[in-house]
């Protein structure tokens, strides 16, 4: 251990192999071995080096100084194929993710559980989010994540009158159904890069007897499409 002042301790980092990239509390400092200057506190450590699996501390106390050595291990080639779902707030988010979640599990896509999402979304915030390899490299070791799914969705219902039918004769036939639509947006990024594999785009519209069912069988119909079109990405 060495002191260079008060307050201020210096923490050796060494890993086998060398020349790893090292964060500290998420921001890169440098490569291994590295001499880290820190003040009394405990923090989080990431080494992360291609081809070896990311290594983690998430407390390490720095309180009088440490020498830390790291052994990082091959990286495994399993894939888990795990997805983060992630659906933008908004009044038809719930029926948005329920949807979604049906399709994926029909088409037998792992998704991560309510407490994964909710982690993701806590450390997405500290790290920085994906432009940050550490988190990446965190999603993939901790989650077992290798995707994540953005989905929003934008929907309308109105009831048809005279003026939308554009026809007398059909007024009576048409009258009391709603005209319908939904457009669901999907963007499906791979972890490891950070960046859009697959952007998608579907509409379905219909006319419906009940407003609120005629929106969901929109919702579920994108949902459908969509998950049609990302799952070539897991039965690789």
């Amino acid at each position: 251990m060495e002191k260079q002042k008060k307050g201020i301790v210096i923490l050796s980092v060494v890993s086998s192999p060398t020349g790893a990239e090292m964060y500290l509390d998420w921001k890169k400092i440098g490569y291994t071995p590295l001499k880290l200057e820190t003040g009394n506190r405990r923090v989080r450590l990431i080494l992360v080096k291609e081809g070896y699996e990311p290594e983690f501390r998430d407390s390490v106390d720095c309180i009088g100084g440490d020498s830390l050595s790291f052994t990082m291990q091959p990286q495994s080639h399993a894939s888990s194929n795990g997805v983060i779902l992630i659906v933008k707030a908004g009044p038809m988010s719930a029926r948005v993710f329920n949807s979604m979640l049906m399709e994926l599990r029909r088409k037998q896509i792992p998704v991560l559980d309510q407490a994964s999402q909710a982690q993701y979304q806590r450390v997405s915030i500290e790290s920085g989010g994906l432009q940050n390899m550490a988190f990446r490299n965190w999603l993939k070791a901790h989650l077992h994540a290798d995707y994540i799914l953005n989905v929003s969705c934008a929907g309308s219902t109105s009831e048809l009158d005279k003026q939308k039918i554009g026809n007398d004769n059909l007024q009576s036939e048409l009258k009391g159904l709603f005209s319908t639509s939904a457009t669901l947006n999907a963007d499906l990024i791979d972890v490891q890069t950070g960046t859009v594999i697959e952007a998608q785009s579907s509409t379905e519209e219909g006319l419906f007897l009940d407003k609120e069912e005629g929106l969901s069988k929109c919702i579920s119909k994108t949902a459908e499409k969509s998950v049609r079109s990302i799952e070539k990405h897991f039965n690789k």
